[in-house]
């Protein structure tokens, strides 16, 4: 089978800046090139192959995440309008462009507001009935996991 110079075939083993040429060593990459690599991380960790379409809403919510954005319904509802079928990697990538990563601020400001005694910490009981009764919200073995990663 041969492939195209898109595919992902073709990338392991055509571009230099994935093969660990010394290209890479020479010339830091730039911002573009970081970029495209971060979409498509995001993109690998929901698909197989960034050849793959996303086709629902959920999809596109979850690929967004895992590129470090938290888009509102109003911003999937802007990207994944009544005629969207699907959208593919380019879209993805554009979408990404437009959609600012969440800040290290809106993070603090988000937890603060969990921090009901204003101490610097948020206790297990309010963190499960966060993650479970509001947003995207988690099952039990989910909020489990997280507390069991979190250094008490």
């Amino acid at each position: 089978m041969a492939s195209n110079p898109g595919s992902d075939a073709a990338l392991g083993t055509q571009n230099p800046l994935l093969s660990g040429s010394p290209r890479t060593k020479k010339f830091p990459l730039t911002e573009q090139e970081v970029f495209y690599m971060n979409c498509r991380a995001a993109y690998l960790t929901i698909f197989k192959s960034s050849l793959e379409n996303i086709i629902s809403k959920d999809q596109l919510y979850l690929a967004l995440q895992h590129a470090g954005r938290n888009p509102s319904q109003k911003t999937i509802n802007k990207y994944w309008t009544p005629q969207t079928a699907k959208l593919n990697f380019d879209d993805f990538c554009i979408i990404l462009s437009k959609e600012k990563p969440t800040s290290k601020a809106e993070l603090l400001k988000s937890f603060k507001k969990l921090d009901v005694n204003d101490d610097g910490a948020i206790l297990h009981s309010d963190l499960q009935k966060y993650l479970t009764k509001r947003g995207e919200k988690m099952t039990q073995e989910e909020v489990n996991a997280v507390i069991n990663l979190a250094d008490i």
